[in-house]
């Protein structure tokens, strides 16, 4: 089973009733701005572990279910669906925008920026927050000038463009979030706030740990324990996260290119480079270096002729 199938999202998600733009798999762009009627997702519900989903209601509601539990997004709220979750929106009387990139272009940006404790949480979770009207109105003339050149015929350095305006989008939403904005769907408890741990352990152990033995006992837990826990948050095994979350970490380094296969293998202190692309391959159902050709930054400006 790979955990993070390189799937085109085209195939996960039906286009009827809206404005829809796919960059070549790596930023979609969906909104019904210009639609008098709100917009009917005929598909029950979208999956794909390799994207980000970040909802933007201006208007009315829309009503989703994400890994079965049931959310309301409202008025100038901003919902992010992180990777590997199931999606469906059951209801939608909405006017909204979603953009969905992909998450190593994302993390790539997370990484070069300072992040608040509260934005660790960059995988396996969902984030809601409230914003006030002229929050939502700056996001969303930064995404009328994304849609404005999505919609510009093709030419040289499209997608590059559209990279760079990406990371002013991520920059300006994350300005406008703060914690006493977001609105709570857990109550605290102590399976939240252990929950919380992992994930901050995770983020500082990543390179040298991929064992949940490791992450229980600096938790002071059974490793039963811990993947029951976050199941209650992930639906998914302790396992599973840890190796999603580092696999999405390598994801970010081979699309950068700026350290080869080998070097990546040796950082995250795998025995062996083969070792390393038989892990990457269980995952994703490529190897690193299929990923390199089909993702790698480096190798898309020399066709674009920047390099």
């Amino acid at each position: 089973m790979f955990l993070q199938q390189e799937i085109p999202f085209d195939d996960w998600f039906d286009k009827e009733n809206c404005y829809y733009y796919n960059c070549n798999d790596n930023y979609i762009f969906i909104d019904n701005i210009e639609y008098t009627e709100g917009v009917a997702f005929d598909k029950e519900s979208f999956y794909c572990p390799s994207f980000y989903y970040a909802f933007f209601v201006i208007d009315g509601s829309l009503k989703l279910i994400v890994d079965g539990s049931v959310f309301n997004v409202g008025k100038n709220q901003f919902f992010l669906v992180m990777p590997c979750n199931k999606i469906q929106v059951i209801k939608s009387n909405a006017k909204f925008f979603i953009i969905v990139p992909r998450a190593h272009i994302v993390l790539n940006i997370y990484d070069n920026i300072s992040i608040p404790g509260a934005f660790k949480r960059i995988a396996f979770t969902i984030v809601h927050f409230q914003l006030d009207e002229a929050q939502l109105n700056n996001i969303l003339n930064i995404y009328l000038l994304l849609k404005r050149e999505a919609q510009r015929p093709n030419y040289l350095h499209k997608e590059l463009v559209v990279r760079e305006m990406i990371s002013i989008f991520v920059y300006q939403t994350m300005a406008n979030v703060t914690p006493d904005k977001e609105i709570q769907h857990m109550p605290n408890s102590k399976q939240k706030t252990l929950f919380l741990n992992f994930l901050d352990l995770l983020y500082n152990e990543y390179l040298y740990q991929r064992s949940v033995e490791f992450y229980a006992d600096k938790l002071g837990i059974t490793a039963k324990y811990l993947s029951y826990v976050t199941k209650q948050f992930t639906n998914k095994s302790a396992s599973i996260v840890i190796d999603n979350f580092v696999v999405f970490k390598i994801k970010v380094l081979l699309y950068e290119g700026d350290m080869s296969v080998k070097n990546i293998s040796e950082l995250f202190n795998f025995k062996s480079q083969s070792f390393f692309g038989r892990y990457f391959k269980r995952i994703t159902g490529m190897s690193p270096k299929a990923f390199v050709s089909k993702y790698n930054r480096r190798l898309l400006q020399i066709e674009e002729g920047l390099l």
